[in-house]
C-alpha cells in the first residue's frame, strides 16, 4: 500500500495529514495507520525523495524500523533513541511511531529479554538506562491513543512504581524460573549418575 501511494504521488497529502493530527489514527484507534505512516516514510527514505528531509521524526522512525530489520534494539540504536525521544513537540509523531504493532512487540520482548539479562546479572532494573528508554518508548506507545484524543502532546511520566516495583518483581521471577531450571538440570545429572552407578 505504501509503494501505491507514493507512486500515485499521494504520499505527500497521506504524510501530512497523519502528521499534522492523527485523525484516522484517533478516531478509529486502529495501529495500522500507525504502520502505514512509517512505511510510507520509508519508502520514500528508499526513493531519497525530498519530502524525506521535511518530516521532523524522520530519523527517529528511521531507527526504529532499522531496529525492526535487525529484530534487535542494541546499544548503538538506543543511544541514538534515547537522545530522538528528548526532542521536543515530535511526541504525537513518536507516538505513532512506537504504537506501530512490529515496533511494539520489539518493544516488549526487548524490554522482556533485558529483565532477564538483568536476573541473571543480580541487578536492579533501575540500574539500567537501556530499560528505562525501552519502557519510555512503551509507555508513549500506550498512551499514544489518549494523546491524540486529548490533543495533549505531552511527554506521560514514566510511573516510578513500574521501575522500582513491578521490574523488580519480574527480576525476582526471572531469578526463580532459572534456579528451577539450574534445579531441574542437576536432578537430571544426578538420575544419569545414579542409573551409571547401578550398570
Amino acid at each position: 500500500i505504501a509503494h501505491d501511494l507514493v507512486e500515485l504521488g499521494r504520499a505527500a497529502d497521506h504524510v501530512h495529514k497523519l502528521r499534522e493530527n492523527g485523525m484516522l489514527f484517533s478516531q478509529s484507534g486502529v495501529a495500522h495507520y500507525c504502520t502505514l505512516r512509517m512505511d510510507v516514510l520509508m519508502v520514500l527514505h528508499e526513493a531519497h525523495h525530498s519530502l524525506v528531509r521535511q518530516d521532523p521524526c524522520h530519523k527517529f522512525m528511521w531507527c526504529l524500523d532499522a531496529c525492526v530489520r535487525e529484530h534487535k534494539i542494541d546499544e548503538k540504536r538506543v543511544k541514538e533513541l534515547s537522545t530522538l525521544i528528548s526532542q521536543q513537540d515530535l511526541e504525537g509523531d513518536m507516538a505513532m511511531a512506537s504504537h506501530d504493532p512490529y515496533v511494539l512487540h520489539l518493544l516488549c520482548t526487548s524490554a522482556v529479554s533485558l529483565v532477564g539479562d538483568l536476573a541473571k546479572q543480580c541487578k536492579l532494573p533501575r540500574e539500567s538506562p537501556t530499560l528505562k528508554v525501552l519502557l519510555r518508548l512503551l509507555n508513549r506507545s500506550l498512551t499514544a491513543v489518549a494523546m491524540f484524543n486529548a490533543e495533549s502532546f505531552v511527554d506521560p511520566p514514566l510511573d516510578a512504581d513500574v521501575v522500582h516495583r513491578h521490574m523488580s518483581i519480574l527480576v525476582g521471577v526471572c531469578s526463580d524460573m532459572d534456579g528451577i531450571a539450574l534445579h531441574t538440570t542437576l536432578q537430571a545429572e544426578v538420575g544419569a549418575d545414579d542409573d551409571d552407578d547401578d550398570d
